[in-house]
Formats: C-alpha cells, sequence, structure tokens
C-alpha cells in the first residue's frame, strides 16, 4: 500500500529546509518541478506551510538518511497496515496543535457545537469550551490551524461536520 502525498508543497518545503537530499530527489518524491524545490531552498515560498513527512508516517527518519547519503536513491513512501495515516498521526499529535485546530475551528465555523468539535479532535468538551469562551490558561500563544493541514481529521471528516452543524 503506497501513501499518496496530500501537502505536495508543504513537503517539499520541510525535506528542502531540513535535510541534505538532492532537489532531484524531493521534486521526485513531491512530484514538483526541480526548479520549484530550489526556490523553497532559496525561500521563496509564500503561503506554504511545512508539513513533516516523518510525523505524517510518509517517511521514515532512516529512508531520509540512506537517500542523503546516495543521492542517486530515491525517496520511497513507508507503509502502515491497518489504520489510515489519519488516524494514526491524531494519536501522536501535540496538544498544542489540537488547541490550534480548535481555535481555527471556533473562530470560522463557531456554529458547531463544542461536543461536534471534542469529538472531531479526541480532546474534551471542556477544552473546547476554554477555547471558545477565551479561558484557555495559554489563549494568549494560541494560533489558529487549519485542522487538515495539521493532520488531526481528514478533509471529509471536516466537511462532514460542518455541513451536520450548518443545518
Amino acid at each position: 500500500m503506497s501513501k499518496e502525498i496530500l501537502m505536495h508543497k508543504g513537503t517539499a518545503l520541510w525535506l528542502a529546509k531540513r535535510t541534505n537530499l538532492t532537489n532531484e530527489q524531493i521534486a521526485a518524491f513531491c512530484n514538483m518541478h526541480e526548479i520549484e524545490v530550489n526556490a523553497f531552498r532559496m525561500g521563496l515560498h509564500h503561503n506554504v506551510i511545512e508539513v513533516n513527512p516523518v510525523d505524517s508516517f510518509l517517511l521514515s527518519e532512516e529512508m531520509i538518511s540512506e537517500c542523503e547519503e546516495n543521492s542517486s536513491k530515491r525517496l520511497e513512501s513507508s507503509t502502515l497496515e491497518g489504520k489510515s495515516n489519519i488516524r494514526r498521526t491524531r494519536q501522536y499529535a501535540k496538544k498544542h496543535e489540537i488547541v490550534n485546530a480548535i481555535f481555527w475551528m471556533t473562530t470560522n465555523y463557531p456554529n458547531v457545537l463544542d461536543s461536534g468539535i471534542a469529538k472531531l479532535f479526541g480532546c474534551t468538551k471542556n477544552l473546547v469550551v476554554s477555547i471558545r469562551e477565551k479561558k484557555y490558561k495559554e489563549y494568549d500563544k494560541v494560533v489558529p490551524r487549519h485542522p487538515v493541514v495539521v493532520e488531526l481529521c481528514s478533509q471529509e471528516d471536516l466537511d462532514k461536520i460542518v455541513l451536520k452543524y450548518s443545518k
């Protein structure tokens, strides 16, 4: 089972900034042109959010290391049996990403109930309420982040819950 890269440019940006892989290796893996990857290395990446392919189980650290040592080797996606990538990632998500996604949801979709948001992100309703009411202890550090970008849910799950509460 091979994996499809959901955020091509974000993954390429992360690899370009944080690894010693060649532009050709990154471009081939992310299905992009080498010139685009080179532009990322030069800092020409506006409105592109980095996506860590290791955290999203797309690549392993070992695969990246092997390809850094041998520039002729191509990156290959990791394979996981069983659960989908999005669901596995949720287990390892950091709390601040969940908080940021809750803030994004409450700002962009205020009609979605707290219980719906809590179920979507696998957190407590009290956490959602504290962020919505601006009583969260570190509220001043919260930054709205799209939950699909930080891989807390799939776009389909997000669309379902927004549609459910838009009626």
